[in-house]
């Protein structure tokens, strides 16, 4: 494994680390998911207690990586269409506006945030699902010849009844329709056998189709 020596994050951390455990993390590996904790810890310690914004930076600068993987297995799980970027610039949003801690700061700092990042694409879920179709998405809500054609009410309407499938259906039409992945590489991902397979991401569309058109016609499938 290849040694990443990030020198900002972890020194100034230092302070906030026995030092037996300070000493156990060097060389620093920024691939170690415990040194990224620990540091993590540090940082976070620095700014909620501190108000220190050039340690929430080198937190930034340290954990975004790591969150950025982290979010794109969230949305693959959950199948949600969402940039896993935005999971992880929310999730710093939140944290940056906490200036305050009424307890010590997480000692798990990744575990911590895939949870909250989990939360908030469940909720982005939910709320999409309930999202109305409005008014203007049903007026430009036709389909093209091709999809270079499609109108922007119409993907509005498919995206809110994407969201509006149960999971099952979702992690279909995403592997196949969003990951790009064949047929038999969904079968090789859910341990189904290709026929399985065909017919999962075919009722998945069929599902799909079956909310779009109740959407366009103002009614609920």
């Amino acid at each position: 494994m290849t040694r990443v020596q990030f020198e900002g994050a972890p020194e100034r951390a230092k302070p906030f680390i026995e030092p037996s455990v300070w000493a156990e993390l060097q060389p620093f590996d920024a691939k170690n998911d415990l040194h990224l904790d620990r540091v993590a810890e540090g940082l976070l310690t620095a700014f909620l207690r501190d108000n220190d914004a050039e340690a929430f930076k080198a937190l930034v600068e340290l954990v975004s990586p790591r969150l950025e993987q982290l979010a794109d297995k969230i949305t693959e799980e959950l199948a949600v269409i969402m940039r896993p970027s935005d999971l992880v610039s929310t999730l710093m949003g939140r944290l940056f506006i906490i200036t305050e801690s009424s307890g010590p700061p997480p000692t798990h700092f990744l575990a911590e945030a895939a949870e909250r990042m989990t939360a908030e694409a469940e909720s982005w879920i939910r709320d999409y699902a309930m999202a109305d179709v409005t008014p203007t998405d049903l007026a430009d809500g036709e389909q093209g010849p091709g999809p270079d054609t499609v109108s922007q009410g119409y993907r509005n309407i498919v995206q809110i009844c994407y969201h509006r499938l149960d999971l099952a259906h979702r992690r279909f039409l995403f592997a196949h329709d969003v990951m790009g992945l064949s047929v038999a590489q969904v079968a090789s991902r859910y341990d189904l056998t290709v026929e399985q397979a065909a017919k999962a991401v075919h009722d998945a569309k069929h599902r799909l189709d079956e909310l779009v058109q109740a959407a366009q016609e103002g009614g609920s499938a």
